[in-house]
C-alpha cells in the first residue's frame, strides 16, 4: 500500500493544532498511516499552569486544523530515534 501524504490536510509534524469537534489543542507529534486509509496525529498538550503533563490524544487527520505552523522546531541528529545504537557506557 502507498501512502498518500495528501491525506495529511497539509499538517506537519511540530505545528500547532486544534481537533475542531473537541478543542483540544497541541503539537502535532507522531502521525500514523493505518492500513484502512485512516490518518491520525498526536497532538501532545502544553504542560499545565502548575507545570503538569498531559497525556497525548490521537485525532483523525480530517478533524484537525493547524493553528500555527513549525510552532516547534527541534535539532535533530541525522541517526536518531529506534535505528540508533544504544549508549555504551
Amino acid at each position: 500500500m502507498k501512502i498518500n501524504l495528501k491525506t495529511t490536510n497539509g499538517i506537519d509534524l511540530g505545528d500547532e493544532v486544534r481537533d475542531v469537534v473537541t478543542g483540544f489543542v497541541g503539537v502535532a507529534t507522531g502521525c500514523v498511516f493505518y492500513l484502512t486509509g485512516c490518518t491520525q496525529f498526536l497532538l501532545t498538550p502544553a504542560v499545565s499552569d502548575t507545570n503538569t503533563a498531559s497525556d497525548g490524544r490521537w485525532f483523525d487527520s480530517d478533524r484537525v486544523v493547524v493553528l500555527k505552523k513549525n510552532a516547534v522546531k527541534l535539532a535533530t541528529k541525522v541517526a536518531n530515534g529506534c535505528d540508533a545504537a544504544a549508549p555504551v557506557r
